[in-house]
C-alpha cells in the first residue's frame, strides 16, 4: 500500500529522498539485476513519484538512481523493503489514506485540498506541494457527518468549534476509516486504564 501512495505523489518528498527510495524500490523488485536500468525511461515511473519526476530530465534521474543503487549493493529484497519503510515512516503522512476534496469553509485553505487520514488523526495538505496546511488529532474532532455528495468535519469544542465542509462522493469511505481509528483508540485507551483488585476500570463486571 505504501509504495503505490508514494508513487502517486501523495507525500512531500525531496529529490534526495526520491533517489534513495528509488534504489530501494529497485532492489526490492530486481535485486542485483541491473538490466532494467538499460531502459530506465520505461521503468522510472515505477521508481519515482510523478510530481518529483518532473523536476529533472530522465538522464539526471538515471545517474542519481544508479549512484544510489550502487550504494545499496548487497541489499536483498526484504532488507530493501524494510529500508524503504524506515524512511517514509518518519513522514507525517505515512500510513495515510488520501482523498482529494473541494472545501468551502476555510478561507485560508486552498479550494482543492488533499484530505489525509491515519492513526494519528487527519490532515489537510496542499495538493501541489503536499505541505501540511492543518492537522487535527482525533481528540480534537467531536463529530463529523456525510451524505452522498459531501463530508463535514467538526473540529474544536463549544463556541470555538469549526465546521469544515468538503465536496466529495467518498464520504462513506472517509467515515468508515475515521470511525475505525476512533474505535481502535477508544479500545486501546480502555485496555490501558488501571485495574483494581483484578478488575480493569471501564470494563463491566457482569
Amino acid at each position: 500500500q505504501e509504495v503505490p501512495n508514494y508513487l502517486r505523489g501523495y507525500h512531500n518528498c525531496s529529490d534526495k529522498d526520491a533517489g534513495n527510495l528509488a534504489a530501494y524500490i529497485y532492489r526490492a523488485q530486481f535485486g542485483d539485476d541491473m538490466s532494467a536500468l538499460s531502459d530506465f525511461e520505461s521503468n522510472m515511473k515505477a521508481l519515482i513519484p510523478h510530481p518529483v519526476l518532473e523536476k529533472k530530465p530522465p538522464n539526471e534521474w538515471k545517474q542519481l538512481v544508479k549512484e544510489e543503487i550502487s550504494r545499496t549493493k548487497g541489499t536483498n529484497s526484504d532488507k530493501a523493503k524494510l529500508a524503504f519503510l524506515k524512511i517514509i515512516h518518519q513522514w507525517p503522512t505515512y500510513g495515510s489514506v488520501f482523498f482529494t476534496v473541494k472545501q468551502r469553509s476555510m478561507k485560508n485553505y486552498p479550494k482543492h485540498v488533499l484530505f489525509a487520514v491515519n492513526v494519528h488523526g487527519i490532515m489537510f495538505l496542499d495538493v501541489t506541494s503536499k505541505n501540511v496546511i492543518a492537522k487535527y488529532e482525533y481528540s480534537q474532532i467531536p463529530n463529523w457527518a456525510y451524505d452522498e455528495q459531501s463530508f463535514t468535519l467538526v473540529v474544536g469544542d463549544g463556541p470555538n468549534a469549526t465546521k469544515i465542509y468538503m465536496e466529495t462522493n467518498l464520504g462513506h469511505n472517509m467515515d468508515d476509516i475515521i470511525m475505525s481509528y476512533v474505535a481502535w483508540m477508544m479500545n486501546t485507551h480502555i485496555q490501558k486504564r488501571p485495574s483494581y483488585a483484578g478488575v480493569t476500570v471501564g470494563e463491566s463486571l457482569c
